[in-house]
């Protein structure tokens, strides 16, 4: 599905010698201008997330490699759904990916059913790898930083 509309917005691209066409382009830069992390549903009336559609649709087209890139894309929202398709698709080397991130504190907004708060690409791709890799790491997170996600910050 094509977007003219977006064209006139920031280009959000990151540069990369994977060819992206132009249909997952608009997905990344969709997510990207949306800039936050959402469940499926959202919003007092449960409504599906366009954002999370969004993310399913990146976890469906990107290849590996792609998803492997946009990992280290500039905007947060990229790097966390990159990572959680990667996590779906069972990537093996995804401790990698979390060493790189281990100090990217880069705050975000979530957004689960009516509750929103905001929290560090960390601290999301630990609760991604957690979740979908059963990856439990003690050393990943430190106390200062395991705080109640609905506590708005």
């Amino acid at each position: 599905m094509h977007h003219p509309e977006l064209e006139k917005e920031p280009n959000f691209n990151f540069h990369s010698d994977l060819t992206i066409d132009s249909h997952l382009d608009t997905i990344i830069n969709e997510i990207a201008k949306n800039n936050s992390i959402e469940g499926k549903y959202i919003g007092f009336g449960f409504k599906i997330s366009k954002q999370y559609l969004r993310g399913e649709l990146l976890y469906k087209k990107a290849t590996v490699q792609q998803l492997i890139e946009l990992t280290n894309h500039k905007n947060p929202a990229v790097r966390i759904y990159a990572f959680e398709a990667l996590a779906k698709n069972k990537y093996l080397n995804y401790k990698d990916i979390l060493d790189d991130h281990k100090n990217d504190k880069s705050v975000i907004r979530f957004q689960e059913g009516c509750v929103s708060w905001n929290a560090t690409v960390k601290e999301l791709l630990y609760g991604i790898s957690k979740r979908e890799l059963n990856h439990v790491d003690s050393t990943y997170l430190t106390c200062d930083e395991i705080r109640n996600p609905y506590k708005n910050n």
